[in-house]
């Protein structure tokens, strides 16, 4: 979580406790496996992609996959179903790891461009993927640099007019409303990523999970390049699972300050505040790189660029953090653009 708002002790807490419970078990030497993980996951799936969802997902430890990272889950999903001759499509708005997965793999990818404000063209991609035939389609739910959440109709559309496995990348998904989970129980070509960390930090540990068709989950879990998960990374997860209540009053602060940081950016002149469903918000400005520097040379405060994207120069990607740190922010932001950024 960028510049997590969870305290230390809490972090602290569930790594203690999981290496306490994983030594007194003596299970520290039974090698690497997911089946643990996958189950406290399927055990906790309401309380962290919503009763409703959950219930609609009919997911059970047989539906999910797990990894030390999302981008290991990626790579194993671009190997399985990234085929050489039809490839995989990408939402080419969004920095994605499967593109740099497909390269190394030499698999062919088709990157469907965003709109000048950067909505997604619906009815375009759904047509260019009819057109394409890919094997696999790769879209976030929220994006980055974008954070927007996408409208879980159009998800739904694509699946209908295509056979390719469709994956739902919502690793960045913080305090978010809008999850695909609850299509996998009725859409058999439905893939949706997650991380588990990433809303739960515990320092220096990446854990992700999947949840999707048994047909897909055990297609992937049998793939050779499916990472297995150590034993303490299975049960620092399981800790997070059954401890989940430590870190609901920090997603409700999220909610809240990520409200009251776009209710203030958005009302400062010449700046355009795009909707998040993560723990960072993407500001559209005049000149962004020119405020960047001003930021850093004047106030202190770095925000990275967005790299390798054209629109590093028209937008700023600014996280959520404590509330002295966000208003601190707001006021420079708003003496860069009285400069002209």
């Amino acid at each position: 979580m960028q510049g997590s708002m969870v305290p230390e002790f809490v972090s602290m807490d569930i790594l203690n406790s999981a290496i306490a419970k994983l030594e007194k078990s003596g299970e520290l030497e039974l090698g690497v496996g997911d089946s643990k993980l996958r189950e406290a996951v399927a055990t906790a799936l309401p309380r962290l992609v919503g009763a409703e969802a959950a219930k609609r997902s009919g997911a059970d430890a047989d539906r999910l996959i797990a990894g030390n990272a999302s981008d290991e889950l990626v790579f194993s999903l671009v190997t399985c179903y990234g085929n050489l001759e039809r490839g995989i499509m990408l939402d080419g708005g969004a920095q994605t790891c499967a593109l740099v997965h497909a390269t190394i793999l030499n698999r062919s990818v088709e990157s469907f461009p965003r709109r000048e404000d950067l909505s997604i063209d619906e009815d375009g991609f759904i047509a260019r993927a009819e057109e394409v035939n890919p094997m696999a389609i790769f879209i976030s739910n929220p994006g980055d640099p974008m954070a927007d959440a996408l409208d879980l109709r159009f998800v739904e559309r694509l699946l209908q007019r295509t056979d390719a496995v469709v994956v739902v990348d919502e690793t960045l998904a913080v305090a978010a409303p809008c999850t695909a989970a609850g299509l996998v129980g009725s859409c058999s070509n439905l893939c949706v990523l997650r991380s588990l960390t990433y809303a739960h930090p515990v320092a220096g540990f990446q854990i992700a999970y999947g949840i999707a068709s048994p047909e897909i989950t055990r297609k992937v879990r049998s793939d050779l390049t499916y990472h297995p998960v150590d034993a303490i990374t299975q049960a620092i997860g399981v800790e997070i699972c059954e401890n989940l209540g430590k870190y609901e009053g920090f997603e409700r602060s999220l909610f809240m300050r990520r409200g009251y940081l776009a209710e203030r950016l958005g009302k400062l002149s010449g700046c355009k505040v795009f909707e998040s469903a993560s723990d960072f918000i993407l500001v559209e400005i005049s000149d962004a790189d020119r405020a960047r520097a001003i930021l850093k040379r004047d106030f202190g405060i770095a925000l990275d660029p967005l790299e390798g994207l054209e629109l590093s120069r028209r937008c700023l990607k600014v996280p959520v953090r404590g509330d002295d740190d966000n208003i601190a922010l707001i006021d420079a932001l708003a003496q860069c653009l009285i400069q002209g950024c």
